[in-house]
């Protein structure tokens, strides 16, 4: 119940001067409930009033890719559910950096795991986004995970668009899951916006732009790590 407290607090305070009169067909967060997609989880940087929601998503058995600036100093933890105020909380042991990603490694074993999808990705293509951002009119559902279809805007060596189509990224969507029709995960958000975006353009990083680096962090372990029999794939 204390983790539960703590973050509808964090994510109260932190979004309250936002939240605005709109309404919820304008935003990415009024996606459909997102319960087949358990890699993507929660990323917690922070305690108290300095707290930070972001998204990221499991690629191993103790590692979780994100946004390499939802990683700073202080406390680090990985929340899996589909609900982050009433899920699993993991504490992050290491970071390994890339470039834009990070990898959190945490002490103790993910429920789920995507794995990282390196293949060519195509204007026009369908996508679905996951993510952890506020959900509902007003933020009513901190913490939600939910899911919205996309289409590919423009494609870079490093990085991707996709093409809003009336809704946004919100709040704790950074570093959330750009996903093909396998679960594959395809890039990670990286909006310019920090807020509820409003633009038209969404900006990913592609996985494929660290391939070297995501296919060594994947196996990482924390230094006790605990034996898994069947560990988890996606």
């Amino acid at each position: 119940m204390r983790h539960a407290l703590f973050i509808f607090t964090i994510l109260t305070l932190g979004c309250a001067a936002e939240t605005g009169a709109t309404s919820a067909e304008d935003e990415l967060h009024a996606g459909e409930p997102a319960d087949a997609h358990d890699a993507v989880v929660a990323v917690v940087h922070g305690e108290g009033d300095d707290a930070e929601l972001c998204t990221g998503t499991a690629i191993g058995p103790y590692a979780v890719v994100t946004a390499r600036r939802c990683v700073g100093e202080g406390p680090l933890h990985v929340v899996s559910g589909d609900d982050a105020r009433f899920g699993r909380w993991h504490e992050v042991e290491s970071v390994l950096d890339g470039g834009a990603l990070s990898v959190l490694v945490t002490r103790t074993p993910l429920e789920q795991a995507a794995s990282p999808g390196f293949e060519a990705v195509l204007e026009d293509d369908a996508v679905t986004v996951v993510g952890m951002g506020i959900s509902g009119p007003g933020g009513s559902e901190i913490g939600v995970r939910r899911q919205a279809e996309m289409q590919v805007a423009a494609v870079r060596e490093d990085a991707l668009w996709t093409r809003s189509d009336g809704g946004s990224l919100c709040y704790g969507d950074v570093g959330a899951a750009l996903l093909d029709a396998d679960g594959r995960l395809l890039a990670v958000a990286s909006p310019r916006d920090e807020g509820c975006t409003r633009t038209e353009l969404v900006r990913w990083i592609r996985v494929v732009s660290e391939q070297r680096f995501l296919e060594d962090a994947r196996e990482a372990r924390p230094v006790d790590a605990i034996p898994i029999q069947d560990p988890p794939t996606g």
